[in-house]
């Protein structure tokens, strides 16, 4: 990671706070054995905003940082362009690959790059079955394969039945659109034929009554 992520912009995806941590201050470490300036800063959602905040003013400006982060830098802020991103183990999901490589390559003729690093341990004559197997890796080969399918396969959505909180809104906001109306035309509207069809009309009223 130090020989192919110094002197650039980039992103490096773990899976754990604990393996941010951990890679963030080995890479360091480097550095400052080597009394080169420190280019490798840490991003997850156990840091204090401020923290957080210094890390990503830091990657909009113009000097080489690294960022070794979890999944908070994933998507939603700014922090400019960056060269490549790595991942360190297979991520949780082939969509959550996507969009963690979608982070590099916004430039103008800019290509797409990621690294993909899968920790293994040292197989010897007392290795497990499953360890021999090289599961992590497998993992990494598949979701990268369907990645590379065009186009991209991702898992479709959770989503969960009974959405209450989106339910209650989309309730308001009928009411502000429409300057009041009788809960049947809601009901037909939301339930009957619009994106809430898992409710009953004895589950709306209950909904409304609270």
């Amino acid at each position: 990671m130090f020989h192919h992520f110094a002197g650039k912009k980039n992103l490096i995806f773990a899976n754990s706070k604990s393996d941010v941590e951990q890679y963030a201050d080995a890479l360091i470490a480097h550095f400052r054995a080597d009394g080169r300036p420190v280019e490798f800063m840490v991003h997850h959602g156990s840091l204090s905003k401020e923290s957080r905040e210094f890390t990503e003013r830091e990657m909009l400006g113009r000097r080489p940082k690294t960022t070794v982060c979890s999944s908070t830098l994933e998507l939603g802020i700014d922090i400019g362009n960056v060269a490549a991103v790595g991942q360190v183990d297979p991520p949780w999901s082939v969509g959550s690959l996507v969009q963690r490589i979608g982070r590099s390559g916004r430039g103008e003729d800019e290509p797409q790059c990621m690294r993909l690093y899968i920790t293994e341990k040292n197989i010897t004559a007392q290795s497990s079955l499953l360890e021999k197997l090289h599961l992590d890796l497998l993992r990494a080969l598949a979701a990268t394969e369907l990645m590379l399918e065009s186009p991209a396969w991702v898992e479709p959505p959770n989503v969960a039945r009974f959405d209450l909180s989106t339910f209650a809104h989309q309730i308001l906001s009928f009411l502000a659109q429409t300057g009041g109306a009788q809960a049947k035309r809601i009901f037909d509207s939301l339930c009957m034929h619009g994106a809430f069809r898992s409710f009953s009309a004895n589950q709306f009223g209950r909904v409304l009554r609270c």
